[in-house]
């Protein structure tokens, strides 16, 4: 392969890769969301879970303490009987917030972390692909840079 089909190539796939770069910023905005927890469950701070796998298990001990709050209360309900006819379930809260809340955050994390690992592998690849190019493309491309930002 000849330096000018080889330019073109990396062109190419540096153009496709720009063009996922714009897709998945558009698409995810990760500073717009506010967290309505406080991320520190039983002491666990979540920012500092570094994998998805992390964050799914700290989701699953939210979901089974949910559900275990669920069926504590149909139990007593059944054993106590007609007592507790009029008491209705109460609202989980689980470290000060609710469960919802507490999905919601961790997705969001999780949207967030899936986000950073795919901008930088395709920032990368673009940046590993770019090494590639020839001197020329290289200066022709610096020479385009500095007439753009004259705005000549």
């Amino acid at each position: 392969m000849n330096n000018e089909s080889r330019d073109k190539l990396i062109q190419g796939s540096v153009e496709r890769i720009e063009q996922k770069l714009t897709e998945l910023r558009d698409l995810y905005k990760p500073h717009s969301y506010d967290f309505k927890t406080s991320l520190n469950w039983n002491g666990l701070r979540l920012r500092t879970l570094t994998t998805v796998p992390e964050l799914i298990q700290v989701l699953a001990q939210i979901k089974d303490v949910e559900r275990s709050e669920r069926e504590a209360f149909k139990l007593v309900r059944e054993k106590v009987g007609e007592l507790m006819k009029d008491v209705k379930e109460p609202e989980s809260r689980l470290c000060g917030y609710h469960a919802q809340d507490w999905e919601d955050d961790i997705v969001e994390l999780i949207k967030s972390k899936c986000y950073n690992d795919k901008l930088t592998t395709l920032e990368n690849a673009k940046e590993e692909l770019e090494n590639y190019l020839s001197d020329e493309v290289k200066t022709d491309r610096q020479i385009e840079s500095i007439i753009n930002a004259l705005s000549l």
